[in-house]
């Protein structure tokens, strides 16, 4: 018998006064940043991304699973913009089954890719655009880089 299987929708506003890190990260109380959202995501979790500028690293600490990776989503395509002068996207190493779609990353490094050549498998990054640092990408809806 397949038991049901329970996921947290997250939802991050860094614009949205009533939004923070002691809130429930719900829609109507939302995180303020996307720190917490990553702390507390699990295998199967979709974290939302509202419109606006992020001024943090979206640094990823745990792996979903093959059947269940954690989604990090812009809740409105090229909305959410992560923006800080360094590396935008990083993991620790080994961490695996991510899904990054939507979001803008600007002003990274050229060492953007290095999150997705430490994990051991199962990055996707979809329709994501990447510019600065002398390295600017960008994947259309029907573009995924994916490390298997």
């Amino acid at each position: 018998m397949n038991r049901p299987v329970f996921v947290a929708v997250y939802v991050v506003d860094p614009k949205l006064s009533s939004a923070a890190d002691t809130n429930a990260g719900s829609a109507v109380m939302p995180f303020k940043t996307m720190a917490k959202a990553v702390e507390l995501a699990q295998p199967g979790d979709p974290v939302i991304l509202r419109s606006g500028t992020y001024t943090e690293a979206l640094a990823l600490r745990r792996s979903g699973t093959p059947d269940r990776p954690i989604l990090f989503q812009a809740e409105k395509r090229h909305g959410a913009v992560v923006t800080i002068p360094g590396t935008v996207l990083a993991s620790d190493p080994g961490v695996s089954y991510i899904t990054v779609r939507g979001i803008v990353f600007r002003d990274q490094r050229k060492d953007i890719w290095k999150c997705a050549a430490q994990a051991r498998s199962g990055w996707r990054i979809e329709g994501c655009v990447f510019e600065g640092g002398g390295l600017d990408a960008r994947l259309d809806n029907r573009e995924t880089m994916a490390c298997a």
